[in-house]
């Protein structure tokens, strides 16, 4: 079921369609999350322009998805090495139980 939220970053209020609940609670999450860093950002750099924070704040959150990224290629590396490693022994018990 599709609804409009209204949500407010930066001081700007925004009206946007959430297509579940579950979509309308990560839409509010990300909007406080963003809030947060901008707040951050307004404390330590003052005199800075909205649009010059919100663009430190694109970057911060970029950086940290990015970070995910590649923690998640790792394991999803170490993972695969780990199912090669049991298919291996378990081909090699299978042999010796014979």
């Amino acid at each position: 079921m599709e609804q409009k939220i209204t949500i407010k970053i930066a001081g700007r209020t925004y009206s946007i369609k959430a297509d579940s609940p579950d979509k309308e609670e990560m839409i509010r999450k990300a909007a406080a999350e963003v809030n947060r860093i901008f707040d951050e950002y307004i404390t330590r750099y003052p005199g800075r322009g909205a649009s010059d924070i919100l663009a430190f704040v694109a970057l911060n959150m970029e950086m940290g998805n990015i970070s995910l990224r590649r923690e998640l290629m790792k394991a999803q590396r170490e993972t695969r090495e780990l199912d090669h490693e049991i298919e291996a022994y378990l081909k090699k018990t299978d042999k010796n139980s014979r």
